[in-house]
């Protein structure tokens, strides 16, 4: 069994007002993973993904896939401490 990990991201590109962080949101919660999506004053939206790491590589790639009105232009990727008290993948 893989060891859970946490990482925060930076997510860059037509990412607000476009159903980004419902888009997150399914893609996480479908992969087990807790978390929180939040929009940013600037544009960007704060992603934080816990759990598998092959589940968090899934779901980067599906953020860069986007859909026909998402599109992630760059991410800002950091290892960050796992929350062992969080139990769900919220919006903020």
């Amino acid at each position: 069994m893989d060891e859970f990990i946490r990482y925060r991201l930076n997510v860059y590109g037509r990412v607000q007002g476009v159903g980004f962080r419902w888009f997150v949101y399914r893609h996480a919660v479908d992969r087990h993973l807790t978390g929180y999506a939040k929009n940013e004053w600037d544009g960007s939206v704060t992603v934080e993904l816990q759990g598998r790491p092959n589940d968090i590589e899934a779901v980067i790639a599906a953020l860069y896939k986007g859909n026909y009105v998402i599109s992630v232009e760059h991410i800002d990727m950091e290892k960050i401490p796992t929350d062992t008290h969080e139990m769900e993948f919220i919006m903020c």
